[in-house]
This record gives structure tokens, sequence and C-alpha cells, in this order.
């Protein structure tokens, strides 16, 4: 176990025991040895976290990595046949070795990973420390084992003595209450693109009585088709994420404010600074615009 002293008062490292199913994995797929490994061929393809970088933590690396390199922990990366080295464990310290363009940091190296055990292996080395799992992100791993194909049960005891029953359980039921709504909504598509009913049924995995009362239910949505099933989901999910986006912005906005009733705020230029806030939202339209012509170029081929 590693202790790490932080360099700043805002952000703190915390030395944590590594729970008995990871280092289950790391016996499984290491020799246990971390070794120097080249960044430049370190790369992220997924992730345990819903919320994006931490600027402090990228900050914080960049120190270490500078006074002292050999107090911060290795890197878990996954050495791919082409030789490239995926992310298991550890974006923000590769991303501030590349700021610092350094060549090689240290890194445990893993070899023929499945897909739910990178899953498992990015979130049991998360869990605790100064930056532990919270719910939206126990939630977006769950989701990733079980379209993996792992069953709850073996969920619960992956993740038993390192995490509460109840924080398990409860990300676990909304888990798999979605992933259930998911199954039933491709089934009826794949039945409105005329697929039989029993054959969808056995290509999603679930019982042909259960799918004909999906069809059979649900009052006026029962009359869409497929399509507009699927896009009644997208969109109600769209609206909810838009709502938690717009209350974000309008308690950043009200934050502005009672940070300059304190006279914490670091500018008086109230013009600038939503003149700033408006260009951001304009940034985010053309994201939208950009990421509609993508899906588009993507139906089309």
């Amino acid at each position: 176990m590693t202790t790490v002293a932080a360099k700043t008062a805002k952000v703190k490292l915390v030395a944590v025991q590594i729970p008995a199913a990871l280092q289950v994995l790391i016996d499984k797929y290491t020799n246990g040895v971390a070794i120097e490994a080249p960044v430049e061929k370190m790369f992220e393809r997924f992730n345990v976290r819903v919320a994006p970088f931490d600027s402090e933590r990228i900050s914080l690396f960049e120190g270490l990595y500078v006074e002292s390199p050999d107090d911060v922990p290795p890197v878990f990366v996954e050495e791919l046949p082409d030789g490239r080295l995926l992310d298991l464990d550890g974006r923000t310290r590769e991303k501030a070795a590349k700021n610092l363009k350094l060549k090689t940091i240290r890194a445990l190296i893993f070899k023929n990973v499945t897909e739910a055990d990178r899953t498992l292996i990015a979130s049991l080395a998360n869990l605790g420390g100064s930056r532990d799992m919270k719910q939206p992100d126990l939630k977006l791993t769950f989701d990733n084992l079980l379209n993996a194909g792992v069953t709850a049960p073996q969920i619960k005891a992956a993740y038993a003595g390192t995490l509460p029953k109840r924080t398990i359980y409860d990300a676990l039921q909304i888990s798999s209450r979605d992933r259930r709504k998911k199954i039933v909504r491709l089934a009826r598509k794949d039945v409105a693109n005329g697929m039989s009913v029993e054959n969808a049924a056995k290509l999603r995995g679930i019982k042909v009585a259960k799918l004909r009362a999906a069809i059979a239910g649900g009052g006026d949505s029962a009359k869409m088709d497929g399509s507009n099933q699927m896009f009644q989901g997208v969109a109600g999910e769209l609206g909810l994420k838009f709502k938690n986006f717009k209350q974000s912005l309008t308690k950043t906005a009200t934050g502005w404010m009672e940070k300059h009733g304190c006279d914490e705020l670091e500018t008086d230029n109230v013009t600038a600074l939503y003149a700033k806030a408006r260009k951001h939202a304009k940034e985010i339209l053309v994201l939208v615009d950009e990421a509609e012509q993508k899906f588009k170029n993507h139906v089309q081929n």
C-alpha cells in the first residue's frame, strides 16, 4: 500500500487497501510487477466515471511526477495485440504525464483481459481513496457489466465487502430495471421490423409471453411502431439529461451571485461573464449539429 502526500490543500491522495476481488484480477492478468511503460502508447477507450476529468487532480499529479515520481501509484493498462496500452485505471495520471511530455511512467501491464473484467478492474481500482465512486458511477459500471453478460448475483459477489450492501442493491436495482426495459424495447423494434414474436424473444433472451404482453400493453404507445418506441425512450432520457444540465447551469448562475455577495467572485465584469456563458452555449449547439451530421453519415453508410 502506497502513501502519497498531497501538494495542495484542495486535493489529497489517500492510501487504500486493494480490494480482494481486485487482487484476484491482478494475479490473473499480470505478473504483479510495475514497469516503466511508454506514455505515447497509452489511450482511453472507456471509463467508469460519469464526471469529466478533474483539473485539480491533473495538476496534483503533474506536481508529483516532477517532485516525487516514485510516490505516484502505477497506472493499470492492458497491452493490446497492436502494442497499444489501453487505460484500465489511471487516465488522470496519464493525462498529467502527457501534459508534461513524459516518455514513460510506472504501469502494471495486464494482458488478454475480458470486457467484463476490464470494467471490474477499473471500478474496483477506483473504490475508496480521495475520489470514491458515486452512485451514478456505480450505475454506469453495473450497466457495463450487465451488458457484458455478468449476472446480478456475480456483481453482488464481486463487490461484497468493498461496498455497503444497500449501495450495491440500489445501483444494481436501477441498472437491472433499465436493462430489462432496453431488452424489451429492442425486441419490440425487432417485431416492428418484421421479425416474429417468437424469434424476437429468442434473440433477446426474454420469454415470449412477456414480449406479447409488452406489445399488447402500454395504451396509446402500443400503437406506435418500433422506431417511434425507441425515439420515445431516447427523447425521454435526453429530456432528463437536459433537465439536470439546466439545473446545473441555474445553480452556477446563482453561485455567481452568492460569490459576488461574499466578495469572492474574481470579476465584476458581469457583461463579459455572461458573454462567455453565451459563447459556450453556442459551442454546445455546434457540437449537437456536428453529432447529428456524424449520425446521419453513420446511418447512410
